[in-house]
């Protein structure tokens, strides 16, 4: 997703990325969006699960979703999407990473329903039936604030 993102937004997210002076892990950082149909863009690194999840990288991939969520009412932003953050080359295991994902979403829009209208998931056609069958567990009333991509 990094790379699809960089090769969208051109060379001048490269040079602020690298003014950032990196991320850690569960930490998320705001750049400007440039060539993409975004004003900003929120940096993130989850955690290396590599097919191993303990509540470390648990709470390492919720402060992710979190954070981000943060960064993004901190500059107005009124929508958000996320890929599914960690699972790919990292290896969390996609069917649970959906649970830490949509649970802090949900705690998240319970306490600042009113500053996002719309937090939506990119991710591969793979992992969108866990999404569908898990997003009731979590947004029982068919809330239109997650939307799929």
């Amino acid at each position: 997703v990094d790379g699809a993102i960089h090769r969208a937004a051109g060379p001048a997210l490269l040079k602020e990325c690298a003014s950032l002076q990196g991320c850690e892990t569960g930490q998320a950082k705001i750049t400007c969006g440039y060539g993409l149909p975004a004003k900003y863009v929120i940096h993130t690194v989850g955690p290396i699960a590599q097919g191993r999840v303990g509540d470390v990288e648990k709470e390492a991939l919720r402060s992710c979703y979190r954070n981000s969520l943060n960064a993004a009412t901190q500059h107005a932003a009124r929508s958000v999407a996320f890929p599914c953050i960690s699972t790919g080359i990292y290896g969390y295991p996609p069917k649970e990473a959906v649970h830490e994902a949509l649970a802090t979403v949900r705690e998240y829009l319970d306490e600042h329903h009113e500053k996002l209208d719309r937090v939506i998931c990119v991710f591969l056609p793979s992992d969108k039936k866990l999404y569908e069958e898990n997003l009731p567990l979590y947004f029982p009333s068919g809330s239109s604030a997650l939307s799929f991509l």
